[in-house]
């Protein structure tokens, strides 16, 4: 008998990672357990305590109504929890709401399935693991969006949020000679629009 859950765990273990978009994805289980054990340590312990007991119902675990809606500040400061774990591990971009998903069944699972507690059946809890994670996505998104116009805030949360932000190498270009004064920027458009 022992050796036949030896089998199943080595069988187990060598199936590979399946990722909530159904197709081969550049992350694997690892990168998605680091964030899920974050995320779990990043609660506070009444998060826990909450979907340990028997009054959580299930439903929308991020503060948004649906990702139509525009966050604003209230809903960063309500969800703050959530992305300051997703700035731990993602200071300098916004990651895939695939990989949110993942992250987010993994967390489930480690709350022993109580998290994400929808109609009823995989399919509903993955179709709110997707949903959720849209709205993490687009919060981090629109958190990003204040720290590129400035890195000062007039809520001491979000502010503390931009702190833990990094510029995105992408978006940077460097140069060598530093930022463009106006007179360099004027002499570039002369140049480039006298034939």
């Amino acid at each position: 008998m022992a050796g036949l859950l030896d089998a199943d765990s080595q069988l187990a273990a060598a199936e590979p990672f399946r990722s909530s978009r159904g197709c081969n994805v550049p992350w694997g289980h690892a990168e998605v357990a680091e964030l899920a054990n974050i995320m779990f340590e990043t609660l506070p312990p009444q998060v826990h305590d909450l979907v340990a007991s028997e009054l959580f119902k299930g439903g929308p675990i991020i503060m948004l109504d649906n990702v139509l809606q525009s966050p604003g500040r209230k809903h960063l400061r309500q969800n703050r929890f959530w992305l300051h774990a997703l700035i731990k591990v993602f200071p300098a971009s916004v990651p895939s709401a695939y990989f949110l998903a993942d992250a987010l069944l993994e967390l489930n699972h480690m709350f022993d399935g109580n998290l994400l507690k929808g109609l009823g059946g995989q399919d509903s809890r993955l179709t709110l693991a997707l949903q959720e994670a849209a709205k993490l996505k687009k919060l981090l998104g629109y958190l990003r969006y204040l720290f590129r116009a400035t890195v000062h805030s007039h809520c001491p949360e979000v502010a503390a949020l931009k702190a833990l932000l990094q510029k995105n190498p992408r978006r940077c270009r460097a140069t060598n000679h530093g930022p463009c004064t106006l007179a360099q920027i004027n002499r570039i458009a002369r140049a480039y629009y006298c034939y």
